[in-house]
């Protein structure tokens, strides 16, 4: 496994709304436009979104800048957790995953710190909520550092439950490991891989408690109470800090075209580093003009037996994927 480092380069899940705005229509629209057919042709499709304009959108924000801010704005994803074990000597056994789902909507404007900033609300399942603050200008996407449980004085959460950190990731994480738990017959086996699979759930929570605006002090944003999730303009090799204490940082490594449900879509692929993961750890984040497409983690944890012997190993996968898209105002926008 990797051992503790500063990392060259950073980013990580992003943690976290079925609220539809008063007077804002939301749809699910497909993608129609052409899709570039290779990275080339996506790196120049994604730079040309960086051009000096005056327009302004819905919410305040510059309507030519990178990351789409208007209200109304509305991203569903699927969410999946899976493990699995893969024991020494012998082939890897049955995958054991659990399902739900992550909606987000730009839902108001929240004056804070002398700035406004657009408010994404995020709903898992209908039930439990959480908000981040964005601002966005030509340097970058920020975060404002406030707790994602602090709901937002311009929208009404009358009757819902706040979302607590580690609430939704570790509840589907205890179901898919419960499920898997139930087919290790020996109770030595069972409680040595039980010890990885702990080890791993808590790197996990580290890092999403680490990225999760409003949990720490220091911050890596262009200003002291902000966090940086995008640096501009983006482009491979370009990396920035998130966060300066826990280290966290990105690194943008290429462009790819995504194939989502929503249809083709070019998105920079970011790569996030920092020090709690694992030498085979990792995550992902997929960025492009429609926002936040996808993200993908991997986790890995050794299980030894009483004498200190590897016996396998179990992996852990999560992921989000993009799969209903409405963009008030933009290219997919229903008439």
């Amino acid at each position: 496994m990797r051992s503790n480092r500063v990392p060259f380069s950073a980013s990580v899940l992003l943690a976290l709304a079925t609220m539809t705005l008063a007077g804002c229509s939301r749809s699910v629209a497909p993608v129609t436009s052409a899709t570039p057919t290779s990275d080339r042709a996506a790196v120049t499709a994604l730079r040309n979104d960086f051009v000096d304009t005056e327009g302004t959108a819905q919410g305040g924000t510059p309507a030519n800048l990178f990351y789409p801010l208007d209200l109304g704005n509305h991203w569903g994803y699927d969410h999946e957790v899976s493990v699995y074990i893969v024991p020494t000597g012998g082939p890897p056994g049955p995958v054991s995953s659990v399902r739900n789902r992550q909606d987000r909507d730009l839902v108001c404007l929240e004056p804070r710190f002398g700035r406004r900033y657009v408010v994404e609300q995020t709903s898992y399942g209908g039930s439990l909520f959480s908000w981040l603050r964005y601002r966005q200008d030509g340097a970058g996407l920020y975060e404002a550092d406030v707790s994602v449980g602090e709901p937002p004085v311009c929208a009404s959460v009358s009757g819902h439950r706040i979302f607590d950190t580690d609430d939704v990731p570790a509840r589907s994480s205890e179901q898919a490991w419960t499920a898997l738990a139930a087919k290790l017959a020996n109770p030595a086996q069972q409680a040595a891989y039980r010890a990885a699979w702990d080890r791993i759930q808590a790197r996990a929570a580290a890092v999403r408690r680490a990225l999760e605006p409003g949990t720490q002090g220091a911050s890596g944003g262009v200003e002291s109470d902000e966090i940086t999730r995008l640096e501009y303009p983006l482009h491979p090799g370009a990396h920035w800090v998130i966060r300066a204490n826990p280290h966290f940082e990105s690194i943008v490594e290429r462009a790819e075209v995504l194939d989502l449900a929503v249809g083709h879509v070019t998105a920079w692929r970011i790569r996030i580093e920092n020090e709690f993961l694992g030498q085979d750890d990792s995550i992902h984040f997929w960025f492009g003009r429609d926002g936040f497409l996808k993200s993908a983690a991997h986790f890995e944890g050794i299980a030894t037996d009483p004498g200190g012997n590897i016996i396998g190993v179990v992996i852990a996968d999560e992921s989000e994927r993009l799969d209903e898209l409405s963009l008030q105002g933009g290219r997919f926008a229903a008439p």
